[in-house]
């Protein structure tokens, strides 16, 4: 396994991002009033870990969140549970990143073992509980990173899609050149 190139893709599109996804979801987990924005913070980190699953375990490049995500899902990072939701929780996603609500069903935050239980506000329609969900994304996610630390085919996936085919999904690069294209390479003048 080439070092470099696992470096390369550890930092970039993966260690640089855990810090920040644990703080957010720190936050939103212990504010039972931010139920949309945690729900779409984690559909956004399915989405974007999903990503780097199809490029990884199918040299697949594709920017269409929903596939990513629903392969990911179906992987065998997830219990068999998840599995047979995934059509629910697409659905549940789709009104929660496009409608700012989840369609025909609730968000809740009870720290029980269930994806899903009885929302007796608006029964029948089920309640996604979102600590379950964060719960099993999160080991989800640690599991995949265990396979790419050590799996060079997902390493050489990774590398040649995000560093050779498309460069250009480098946030630090984007970046930089939206600063020289539009502020004359000087950051200061996005301050002023």
């Amino acid at each position: 396994m080439n070092q470099e190139n696992k470096a390369k893709v550890l930092n970039q599109y993966i260690n640089q991002y855990l810090p920040i996804i644990e703080s957010n979801l720190s936050i939103l987990r212990s504010n039972s009033n931010l139920r949309i924005p945690y729900c779409q913070f984690l559909f956004s980190t399915l989405d974007y870990f999903g990503f780097l699953y199809n490029i990884a375990h199918n040299n697949l490049y594709s920017t269409r969140g929903t596939k990513n995500m629903k392969d990911f899902l179906g992987s065998k990072y997830f219990p068999n549970e998840i599995h047979k939701k995934i059509r629910i929780l697409d659905f549940i996603r789709n009104g929660v990143m496009h409608q700012i609500f989840p369609k025909a069903s609730s968000l809740d935050t009870k720290n029980i073992d269930k994806l899903f239980h009885e929302d007796l506000s608006i029964k029948p329609f089920p309640a996604l509980n979102l600590i379950k969900l964060e719960n099993v994304i999160i080991k989800a996610i640690t599991l995949f990173i265990e396979d790419v630390k050590i799996n060079s085919e997902f390493v050489d996936n990774l590398h040649n899609q995000l560093f050779i085919e498309h460069p250009y999904f480098d946030d630090h690069k984007n970046f930089n050149k939206i600063i020289q294209d539009d502020f004359n390479g000087n950051i200061n003048n996005l301050f002023s």
